[in-house]
């Protein structure tokens, strides 16, 4: 059987490119990162809308998209979640509220933490060089980045 993909330890090759999976160190500080940034932003959303919980954002009173005034931010509230991005268009998060008993906030998905690892080189938050392997290849480690987000977050 023919493949285009051949393994070679911990890479994988393409027509003689190699793409290494990402170190799953890097994987467990972004999901770090990108927990203090929901927090953040969480924190956020309460302080300038005057909530009384984070989810408070979603009422039908606060929902879609606005500027917060004297801040640099913005969100956009979709489904059970908020996107909250800087006016510039640099930076931000996107985060969802959980649907389990107890739990305030959602764990990321995996193509959120690509989204967030994007967001954070645009922003020059980051080195971009730490977050490659995620940002271009995140659907080719997408079984390693959910496992840490379990590992990590515990979900």
């Amino acid at each position: 059987m023919f493949s285009l993909f051949a393994a070679t330890g911990s890479s994988w090759t393409l027509s003689g490119l190699s793409m290494r999976a990402p170190d799953p160190e890097i994987i467990r500080d972004l999901i770090v990162e990108w927990t203090k940034h929901r927090d953040a932003a969480a924190e956020l959303l309460v302080s300038q809308l005057d909530l009384h919980s984070p989810r408070d954002i979603l009422k039908l009173e606060n929902r879609g998209h606005h500027n917060l005034p004297g801040t640099g931010w913005q969100y956009r509230t979709h489904g059970i979640g908020v996107d909250v991005t800087r006016t510039n268009g640099h930076g931000g998060i996107d985060f969802d509220f959980s649907t389990d008993d107890g739990e305030l906030f959602a764990p990321p998905d995996w193509w959120r933490l690509q989204i967030f690892a994007k967001r954070s080189v645009h922003d020059k938050s980051v080195d971009s060089d730490k977050y490659m392997a995620i940002i271009e290849h995140a659907d080719d480690h997408r079984e390693l980045i959910e496992k840490l987000i379990t590992e990590t977050i515990g979900r």
